[in-house]
């Protein structure tokens, strides 16, 4: 029987096909991880558990709905812990930590311990690349990330552990601005509990419920948090979804042709497969939004991965403009048959190498 485990063996980058879970492990997905999500919205879920090869059984990464006033509708956000990602970061061969977390009040003096009654007005944490002079630093704003109780104080782990929380936001803005391709559309929680509030512990109570009934079809009979779950009705049969309309077609058109124009096609038609459709206009107004979301993320992606490829040709063509044929041979020690065949990821590493040698 195939598990939710094998949604974290598959290399990160490329859009890889759809991980194969059982009838069970889907209603599972849908009645805990993934609750409330349509079937188009669990495959967008799954792909992104694929991808990002983090495992929804193992409390790596979950989806939460929340009501969007501009949409007008619920829009699904994936959020995971900020050991998530790190792990991602770490994956891409590129991270090299991070610095140790400061914190400033109103006066604007950065802290490296804060030791005032009151919270924290920013936090502030850097990220290490390869490739990247300096840290990369973002910072995040206690009035704009704590989570706070209708009478305004702060609830929860924001009240008994400020310092910390804020530092995982600024953490975490950091992350994806050093790794936008890896992190592209992944949020810590600590950055979305002032979007929409859960009772406490209903987010780990609903993985522990997937652990526990994931692990029962193994046979297994794991801890689980000390609460009280009732199984839910299933919701009523929704309505025939809507054809999607004239201009939504238009916008898949633009995007394939951007696509096109980088190499890249192949990606479009992959992503609309993931949604059951092998042409745009296959597609409902339900599932074109969160497929065409997607396929936003990818175009960004590959528009990054081009930049940092010109980026990296032009410093190997000023290698070779002062060290000519030495820098192809080395490129061949180093294990590549010619620079073209290098991966975008380790050209930063290798080129560090060559100046080394060259120096």
């Amino acid at each position: 029987m195939t598990t939710g485990n094998e949604l974290t063996r598959q290399e990160p980058g490329a859009v890889q096909p759809q991980a194969t879970l059982t009838d069970d492990q889907v209603r599972l997905l849908k009645d805990t991880v993934c609750k409330g999500a349509t079937d188009n919205e669990l495959r967008l879920f799954m792909q992104v558990c694929t991808t990002k090869r983090l495992d929804p059984f193992s409390k790596q990464i979950h989806a939460v709905k929340r009501w969007d006033r501009e949409s007008g509708r619920e829009v699904m956000t994936f959020q995971t812990g900020i050991d998530g990602l790190r792990l991602i970061a770490e994956r891409s061969g590129q991270y090299r930590g991070q610095t140790d977390p400061l914190w400033c009040g109103e006066d604007g003096v950065w802290k490296d311990v804060w030791l005032a009654k009151t919270p924290p007005a920013a936090a502030k944490v850097g990220v290490h690349r390869v490739g990247f002079p300096q840290p990369l630093t973002r910072v995040a704003k206690w009035a704009e990330y704590c989570q706070r109780k209708k009478d305004g104080t702060a609830m929860a782990m924001w009240a008994t552990m400020p310092t910390n929380q804020l530092a995982k936001c600024a953490e975490a803005l950091s992350l994806r601005a050093a790794f936008p391709e890896e992190l592209s559309g992944l949020y810590a929680d600590e950055e979305m509990d002032q979007a929409h509030h859960e009772p406490n512990g209903s987010r780990e109570a609903q993985q522990d419920v997937a652990a526990a009934k994931l692990a029962a079809m193994k046979g297994e009979t794991p801890a689980v948090h000390d609460a009280k779950f009732v199984d839910e009705q299933p919701p009523p049969q929704e309505a025939p979804p809507a054809k999607i309309s004239f201009k939504a077609l238009e916008s898949f058109k633009d995007i394939k042709t951007e696509l096109a124009k980088l190499g890249a096609e192949a990606r479009y038609y992959g992503i609309l497969k993931t949604f059951g459709a092998a042409k745009s206009n296959q597609l409902t107004m339900d599932n074109a939004r969160t497929a065409y979301a997607a396929l936003a993320a990818e175009l960004k992606a590959i528009r990054l991965a081009a930049a940092d490829r010109e980026e990296t040709d032009k410093l190997y063509a000023s290698l070779v403009d002062v060290h000519k044929g030495e820098v192809d041979r080395l490129v061949g020690v180093f294990g590549h048959e010619s620079w073209d065949a290098v991966p975008v990821a380790d050209r930063d590493s290798l080129l560090g190498k060559m100046r080394e040698q060259l120096a």
